[in-house]
């Protein structure tokens, strides 16, 4: 389930609870989260909503509702899914034992499932990547036909000698490379979305150190 979970974040998807509509349907308790690791659980950005960098307007001293994670997510016009493998358990993150998350609606979804994909999650992807449902038809394949050869004799020559012929090889030394620029991350919080590089063009360009982009500084 842990495979599949990090496979689907290389795929482009974000955990559940951090849908654009996700107060809806669980309420955050940051002041059951852990210091320094809050980003977890922002929100992101709807398909319509401006494009920004991650920031946070903190309202209070733990509350972090307006802050964002700074990438879009789809919904896929498809429900919230509990049920999901990309759904946080209800105490990740915990610094003393009680929830992070509340749920605000009934479920009888197992959380966090890591089982394997759900329904939806299943749908997602396939909404996501156009995929078409398909029927493979069985085919029946005769067996084969064996024919025993008729025995023949053969008179078989030797090959002639092949006689080879070694070049020296020349090496060229590589000009001496000039002066690289620093590989470091520019950005606080790559290593929380590592699993959307290569797909954001921020993280491809703030968080080269993390997202080992440094081959094209």
């Amino acid at each position: 389930g842990v495979i599949t979970h990090e496979l689907l974040h290389i795929l482009g998807f974000a955990h559940e609870q951090t849908r654009p509509d996700r107060d809806q349907y669980v309420k955050v308790n940051w002041e059951n989260i852990k210091s320094g690791t809050h980003s977890n659980f922002w929100r992101a950005l709807g398909e319509n909503e401006p494009a920004t960098i991650p920031y946070c307007g903190r309202v209070g001293v733990d509350q972090y509702d307006n802050c964002y994670a700074g990438f879009r997510a789809s919904t896929f016009g498809l429900n919230y899914d509990y049920g999901s493998i990309m759904h946080y358990g209800l105490r990740y993150f915990s610094t003393n034992g009680q929830n992070t998350i509340t749920l605000k609606k009934s479920t009888t979804a197992q959380i966090p499932n890591r089982s394997g994909m759900s329904s939806l999650d299943i749908q997602k992807t396939k909404v996501a990547y156009e995929c078409r449902d398909s029927t493979i038809a069985s085919t029946t394949t005769p067996a084969p036909t064996t024919n025993t050869p008729s025995p023949t004799t053969r008179t078989t020559r030797s090959p002639p000698p092949i006689t080879t012929t070694t070049l020296p090889i020349t090496t060229t030394p590589s000009p001496a490379s000039s002066t690289s620029k620093p590989c470091v991350d520019t950005f606080t919080y790559c290593s929380n979305y590592k699993h959307i590089c290569g797909i954001s063009q921020y993280m491809n360009k703030h968080c080269k150190k993390t997202c080992f982009n440094c081959g094209f500084l």
